[in-house]
């Protein structure tokens, strides 16, 4: 879903990605700074078959104010974002934020198999 609204020049948005307390669910919270709306996605959840333009429309009816915030260009963070989808096709998840230890791990934390296991950088800026 960010991955297209920043296709559709919204670049300012950030997305934070978590695992759940109980290890079961991935959550998204997209925002920017400044702006006190937020939009929350979690994994289980009845949007969870919905391709990323479908949430990105989902998205932009919900949260006007939010995507109009968002609207600006940011590119090295796009390509950035763009980048830890890859991973996630590839089968590594990122998430800044979970419940387990993440101190030994460079880079973003990633969710998957060890075996090749990439490093994502953090974003920029």
């Amino acid at each position: 879903m960010l991955e297209v609204l920043h296709g559709r020049g919204l670049q300012l948005l950030r997305g934070t990605p978590a695992i759940a307390p109980s290890g079961l669910y991935w959550r998204l919270t997209v925002g920017v700074d400044g702006c006190e709306d937020v939009d929350r996605y979690t994994t289980g959840n009845p949007d969870e078959g919905l391709s990323g333009a479908e949430l990105a429309d989902r998205f932009l009816t919900e949260h006007p104010v939010l995507a109009e915030a968002g609207r600006g260009d940011d590119p090295a963070y796009a390509a950035w974002w763009s980048g830890a989808v890859d991973l996630a096709r590839r089968g590594w998840l990122m998430y800044f934020f979970a419940d387990g230890p993440t101190d030994d791990v460079e880079g973003v934390p990633l969710s998957g198999p060890e075996q090749g296991r990439p490093v994502l950088p953090w974003p920029p800026g």
